[in-house]
């Protein structure tokens, strides 16, 4: 009959509608699974490898370790534990005991990175001079490529236990200790950065 083919077409509409409905639920539950697992231990052993691979690709040379990470829900909170730099030599060249942010997660979708707070503890800075003016940090960051994001702003710098070690060719060493900075910090493509007290 002539109305045959609606019927036909009105149970294939409800037919994709289920499966589409179906399918965008299972989505919905796997991302939440997703989610449920990063907020476990083996999920912060995923992404505290991730990490530690993504920061050991900035060095040419060297080697990164970083002991712990600890997240908020959707990252909105970070906190990594024992960070280690090695220069090419095998030596700790930057060590940070803890680093803790929290991050205005809307602010990436205008492409910038805004920080409530930044908080550094027992930042160590080991550094070690050669004849020809060079040190052990000569290079061994790779230079940045530029970034996506047009501004970094963190509105609370806190950093307490740094401390600086600089050996020196003749066998000499300048040490530096009880740093504790305090601030806010701007910066954008091309900029130095800007740091307020």
């Amino acid at each position: 009959s002539d109305d045959e083919p609606p019927r036909r077409w009105r149970k294939r509409l409800r037919r994709i509608g289920r499966w589409s409905g179906i399918g965008l639920g299972s989505l919905l539950a796997l991302a939440l699974l997703a989610l449920g697992f990063l907020q476990t231990r083996w999920g912060n052993e995923l992404v505290r490898a991730r990490v530690e691979k993504a920061l050991a690709g900035k060095l040419d040379g060297g080697s990164v370790s970083l002991g712990s990470i600890d997240h908020g829900f959707l990252f909105g909170d970070i906190e990594l534990g024992d960070l280690t730099i090695r220069d090419r030599s095998g030596d700790e060249a930057v060590s940070l005991g803890s680093l803790r942010a929290t991050l205005d997660r809307s602010s990436l979708l205008s492409r910038e990175a805004v920080l409530g707070e930044l908080a550094l503890r027992d930042l160590a800075v080991h550094i070690v001079k050669n004849a020809d003016g060079t040190s052990n940090l000569t290079g061994l960051f790779k230079k940045s490529k530029g970034s996506t994001l047009k501004r970094i702003a963190v509105g609370s710098l806190s950093v307490t236990g740094a401390r600086a070690t600089i050996d020196k060719p003749d066998g000499s060493r300048i040490a530096v200790g009880r740093l504790a900075p305090t601030g806010s910090v701007r910066a954008g493509p091309g900029s130095s950065g800007h740091l307020a007290p």
